[in-house]
């Protein structure tokens, strides 16, 4: 796992990045961002990556945390991908190999097989509708959410030096 970890931060910095949660290394965070031409440019895509302990013989659990309009991801942020059965999985594979098959189908849905068969019917049936909607749930929720939070950590570091310079005992 640490040798992963490694790769990914080394080789990959361009298509995803990861971080250890909690000093766990059986417990990452992968970031994606959303490609360009897609609705899903310039979003930031959160995943939670569980390693089980018998890794890479069983399948990592993977899952979106950010909140995305997509064929393939359903409403509790699980991804449909043969890679992330326990039938498409085999100790070859790596969290990498998961993670860029996760990219990938950002770009080119699986619409034949549809985790979300609404969405995807959307997706053949009307394109544009997909795509303004996955747009607009990626500004809501890829975008703005990180602008929030942001702006939160912005007001709190503020709110500490004012009671700083001003020694409010509260």
């Amino acid at each position: 796992i640490q040798k992963e970890l490694r790769d990914a931060s080394m080789n990959h910095a361009n298509d995803f990045s990861v971080t250890v949660v909690d000093n766990d290394m059986f417990h990452w965070e992968g970031k994606l961002i959303g490609e360009i031409e897609t609705p899903y440019e310039n979003g930031s895509f959160y995943v939670d990556i569980k390693f089980p302990f018998n890794y890479p013989s069983r399948v990592p659990t993977v899952y979106f945390k950010t909140k995305i309009y997509h064929p393939n991801v359903g409403d509790n942020g699980f991804i449909g991908l043969e890679i992330l059965c326990p039938r498409g999985w085999n100790v070859s594979k790596t969290i990498i190999d998961v993670l860029l098959d996760i990219k990938s189908v950002l770009k080119e849905p699986y619409v034949c097989d549809s985790y979300n068969p609404t969405i995807g019917n959307q997706y053949k049936d009307d394109y544009e509708e997909f795509f303004r909607t996955a747009r607009e749930w990626t500004e809501i929720y890829a975008t703005w959410f990180l602008i929030i939070k942001s702006l939160r950590k912005k007001m709190f570091f503020f709110s500490v030096i004012y009671k700083l310079i001003y020694k409010d005992p509260n």
